[in-house]
Parts: structure tokens; sequence; C-alpha cells
């Protein structure tokens, strides 16, 4: 979270900044969780797959953003590269 927060000050702090910012810090900790069972075995426990759960989802989410992107830049310059700073 640290790390998040200390890349603010050098750009313009976003939510979608914060929201992979914290959802790395709860994959983070979860991680730890599952491996902080009893006689050095793993115990996945509740809030340990909770916790990746949603670091999962928020990964996926980030991942399947890409393809969107670049259609909506392919629309918007209509098919012509190099042509998005006219059209935006």
């Amino acid at each position: 979270m640290f790390l998040t927060l200390a890349s603010g000050v050098f750009g313009p702090f976003t939510d979608i900044q914060a929201l992979h910012g914290i959802s790395l810090t709860i994959a983070i900790a979860s991680s730890f969780l599952i491996w902080s069972g009893r006689g050095h075995k793993p115990q996945s426990s509740w809030a340990a797959k909770v916790g990746i759960s949603v670091s999962t989802l928020t990964a996926l989410w980030s991942l399947f953003t890409v393809p969107m992107v670049l259609i909506q830049a392919h629309m918007i310059s209509n098919g012509a590269p190099y042509c998005i700073a006219e059209h935006a």
C-alpha cells in the first residue's frame, strides 16, 4: 500500500491506481495467510480465499479492459494509425 501512495506523488492519483494497489496488497496479505498454517503446512482460511478471489477478479477485469481500450481507440481513429489525437 505504501508504494501505491508513493506513486501518487509522482503523477495524478486515480481511483484505478488505488484499486490496483489495494488489490495487490490484499493478494499479498492473503498469500501470507495461506502459508501461515500450523506446522509450516499451508492452510487456507476463508479470509485468504476471499482475498485471493477479490484480487483475481480485479486482475481479470484489468486484463479484459485492454482489448476494450484498443477497440475503442481503433473506432475513434477510424482505422487510421496515429490518428487518435486528431479525433479525441
